[in-house]
């Protein structure tokens, strides 16, 4: 990773931990100390150990306990609301640097998609702050295009790489349709970019929140990303609901006890911030743009069967007709979005360009290949 984001990184991280600690009722642990300027080791910071239970943890334990639940879901929602008490009037990552009278200095996003991408040689463009939310969300689609291009095996086969070449122009359809324009010049929210069970600490004894870890490339979001339902409901990953699965379900039952216990808490602070009670395909598309590592299976599971309802028909259909032979459906599911690439591609005239496109990604991954 490049010393730049390394740096950004690190600074992005500290002054989170400080803001939080020192402006909000966020649960986070002390900071000890960091350093970014040692020849002889990278940046680093040193936090407080946390001494209680994770909270996948505890999920993975399957404790029937509705009113553990209730208690571990209704600490989640005070955090949010907590977060949502302090707006920004633009988008990007906080710094250790004070702005003009003493205010707190905001420097562009380097998404947390984008900072692992640099692992794979990927180097990420280093943006100043976003005035919209249209601008951070084209900023994520090339962040996302940069990823396809530039990491070698970024790819598996010519029908992997043609949905992958589409997906851009998916993803700013969906935008166009669905974005909310009174959402698209803020306020805006500090965000957690990785919010699972694994950076949610737990005390034992009262079952509330008393930490939430890994703040590395958080973010200050558009509303709708920071009144998105938490992954950490379950012990899930982004692209792990189906439509019909019992996954699914099961997120949608914990979807509705924290949209109850986020109503309650939005009452009793006198505020009118609220939260889906079910699961939606904003959801999807939040989660998508913020990781665009989810961005290929969240808009093939989700969001291009809701933008296009006649492939969304070919879903229900199969969804249907699939309890027999679930390895069916997702052949059937396969042939489907082949086809329906295979068409979208034609119509935007874009058939040659990303077939020449795809060529050259498969002579790139056969190469890397060689070398592994």
């Amino acid at each position: 990773m490049p010393r730049p984001v390394l740096e950004r990184k690190l600074q992005s991280e500290v002054a989170t931990l400080q803001f939080l600690s020192r402006h909000t009722r966020v649960p986070v642990p002390a900071l000890i100390g960091y350093d970014e300027d040692t020849d002889e080791f990278p940046p680093f910071l040193v936090i407080e150990h946390c001494e209680s239970w994770r909270l996948n943890v505890l999920w993975g334990a399957k404790v029937k306990n509705d009113q553990v639940e209730e208690t571990i879901i209704r600490s989640l929602t005070e955090i949010q609301h907590e977060l949502l008490r302090h707006p920004f009037d633009r988008i990007g990552m906080l710094d250790v640097s004070a702005g003009i009278n003493d205010e707190q200095k905001i420097v562009g996003p380097v998404s947390l998609d984008a900072l692992e991408h640099s692992r794979d040689g990927v180097i990420p463009h280093m943006p100043t702050p976003f005035e919209t939310a249209g601008d951070y969300f084209d900023y994520k689609v090339d962040v996302a295009i940069d990823r396809l291009h530039n990491q070698r095996n970024s790819i598996d086969s010519v029908s992997d790489g043609r949905r992958k070449f589409l997906n851009p122009y998916i993803i700013r359809e969906y935008i166009q349709a669905k974005s909310r324009p009174e959402d698209a010049e803020g306020p805006f929210y500090l965000t957690h970019p990785d919010l699972h069970g694994a950076n949610v600490i737990i005390d034992m004894h009262t079952f509330r929140i008393v930490s939430i870890l890994d703040w590395k490339g958080a973010c200050i979001l558009p509303f709708n990303h920071a009144c998105a339902l938490p992954q950490c409901l379950d012990n899930i990953l982004c692209d792990d609901l189906l439509p019909h699965s019992d996954k699914w379900r099961f997120y949608g039952d914990r979807a509705r006890c924290y949209s109850k216990l986020f109503a309650e808490v939005a009452r009793e602070q006198g505020t009118d911030f609220a939260v889906a009670d079910t699961i939606t395909t904003g959801l999807f598309f939040t989660w998508a743009i913020n990781d665009v590592r989810t961005l290929d299976s969240l808009i093939w599971q989700h969001l291009a069967p809701s933008l296009y309802p006649d492939l969304g028909k070919e879903y229900d259909r199969i969804f249907c007709c699939r309890h027999d032979s679930p390895l069916m459906g997702v052949d059937a599911i396969k042939s489907v979005v082949d086809e329906f690439v295979e068409r979208r591609l034609l119509e935007l005239g874009l058939g040659p360009t990303v077939g020449e496109e795809v060529s050259n990604k498969m002579i790139d991954l056969q190469r890397f290949a060689e070398i592994q």
